[in-house]
């Protein structure tokens, strides 16, 4: 199936879980969902429609106000020896010095009431379906199935094409810019186009779920339907 014929994203999630007698073994602390993400030819998901994996993506979930309310180290999760999603989001949220979160998040969980933490690992579109505009749909779902069940979002914004542990042939990353100054500037115009908030000089971009983001707001998953939109973008 080509861009130009799907009409709709199917995202599916899934995640794993352990059991086990250490807390950081099982799912109390923090959960990866997995997400595969499907194009269709018609919204009406019956025997009759088409549909194609065109991307996947990554999201953790960290229950911090489960470490905090029952008196857990932070740094016992989001240790910085940890080179996975544990030890990105504790760089990002904690001061390593005194082991606690950076007095800026620690406020706005406070007054959003809610610690749990969304980190964005990745999304990853197949090299036939990218420029389509697919990825802000993504993340607005992504950010819409998640609505009410975090007090921030995070983002750690690197381009793909230039990350060593992603170089896989069938992606056609050696086809994409690879000037990082220039890559960069693109990709943090990209999420800052998404109403993320940048941490200054940094690649740390974040979103206050609680806050009104009218750029995110303006983002109609309804486009997808609409010919016109497609059109201007076939046309670029």
């Amino acid at each position: 199936m080509q861009a130009k014929d799907i009409l709709y994203l199917k995202l599916r999630y899934s995640f794993e879980s352990s059991t086990g007698s250490s807390y950081m073994e099982g799912f109390d602390c923090y959960t990866q969902y997995a997400i595969d993400v499907y194009g269709c030819d018609s919204a009406d998901i019956d025997e009759d429609t088409k549909e194609v994996l065109i991307g996947k993506a990554r999201v953790s979930l960290f229950y911090l106000g489960y470490l905090i309310n029952n008196g857990l180290l932070l740094e016992d999760l989001l240790s910085n020896s940890s080179s996975d999603a544990c030890g990105y989001v504790g760089d990002f949220i904690m001061d390593r010095k005194t082991g606690e979160l950076k007095p800026e998040f620690d406020e706005l969980l406070a007054e959003n009431g809610n610690f749990n933490v969304l980190y964005i690992n990745d999304i990853v579109l197949f090299p036939e379906y990218r420029g389509y505009g697919y990825g802000k749909f993504i993340i607005k779902d992504i950010l819409c199935r998640f609505d009410g069940t975090v007090g921030l979002v995070l983002a750690i914004v690197y381009p793909l094409q230039l990350d060593t542990s992603s170089m896989q042939p069938a992606m056609q990353y050696h086809r994409m810019d690879q000037d990082l100054e220039y890559s960069s500037f693109k990709l943090y115009g990209y999420f800052l186009d998404l109403g993320f908030e940048q941490v200054e000089r940094t690649n740390y971009f974040y979103i206050n779920p609680c806050k009104v983001n009218e750029k995110l707001n303006a983002i109609d998953l309804e486009q997808l339907f609409d010919e016109e939109y497609y059109g201007n973008i076939l046309k670029q």
